[in-house]
């Protein structure tokens, strides 16, 4: 063999550049295109997780207001009786806690006037929590049936603003 081998010569010459751009083009859109595409798959995920989120209180909110009447009328029923009165409150104030905890991490979706309503309902929730410490006699429960009849007056009303919020239909009027 020669001390001189014979290499093949490349052609270095240069793509033309528009056949350059068009690839550069291509390479750029496809990227793009996948970027904005999981982008939006995420923005989309989190908007539905944040309305997901939003119609699980607004349900929770909602089935503790209606366990609400059964537990009042059971400890009116055990005042009345003189007999149970510890264990129907305990349930009622356990009631009266949960309200007020899902309301109150539900308030941003409220608005205005919205918001002011809930508002108001959760200080009425928080006089019927006081009201229920003392509640062991007829005499001593009327603050605590004064605040009863301020929720049952509002809740409707909250409840209706939260199921608007999350795009619920209206509840029918029973």
């Amino acid at each position: 063999m020669s001390a001189h081998m014979s290499v093949p010569a490349h052609n270095n010459t240069p793509a033309p550049p528009t056949k350059t751009f068009v690839a550069l083009g291509f390479v750029a859109a496809t990227i793009v295109t996948t970027l904005l595409t999981s982008v939006g798959s995420l923005i989309v995920g989190n908007i539905q997780a944040k309305n997901n989120q939003r119609l699980e209180q607004v349900v929770a909110f909602e089935k503790t207001t209606q366990d609400f009447v059964s537990l009042t009328e059971n400890f009116s029923t055990a005042v009345l009786d003189k007999k149970g009165i510890t264990t129907a409150r305990a349930k009622l104030e356990d009631n009266v806690q949960q309200q007020h905890e899902t309301l109150k991490s539900a308030l941003a979706y409220l608005d205005g006037p919205d918001q002011t309503e809930a508002q108001t309902y959760l200080k009425t929730l928080e006089d019927m929590a006081d009201a229920l410490q003392t509640a062991s006699d007829v005499r001593s429960a009327m603050p605590f049936a004064r605040a009863a009849v301020h929720q049952a007056e509002q809740r409707d009303e909250v409840v209706a603003d939260l199921r608007s919020s999350a795009g619920l239909p209206a509840k029918p009027k029973t």
